[in-house]
């Protein structure tokens, strides 16, 4: 539960909008600011929100990040792997 609730009724459902953000705009510097502007909360609120989530919003910002990278690098060892049974070079 948490000690001070953000304005609004439903956390669960704020947090769930800011996560669907953040993966969003993943491939950008986001920061407090972008946060807070975009959800209308404070910095103290957001922070508050993730602990539902037992993670602070940058941590969930860089493992977002890595399992992005994570994806691209499986995509492109996939293609690569279709390209060559393809095409195999014996």
């Amino acid at each position: 539960m948490l000690k001070h609730k953000p304005k609004y009724a439903n956390n669960e459902e704020i947090l769930e909008r800011l996560c669907v953000y953040i993966n969003d705009h993943i491939d950008e510097q986001l920061s407090w600011k972008q946060l807070t502007k975009y959800s209308g909360l404070s910095h103290y609120d957001i922070l508050e929100l993730f602990k539902i989530l037992d993670t602070t919003p940058m941590t969930y910002i860089r493992n977002a990040k890595i399992k992005r990278i994570k994806e691209q690098q499986a995509n492109q060892n996939l293609h690569r792997y279709i390209s060559f049974t393809k095409n195999p070079t014996n």
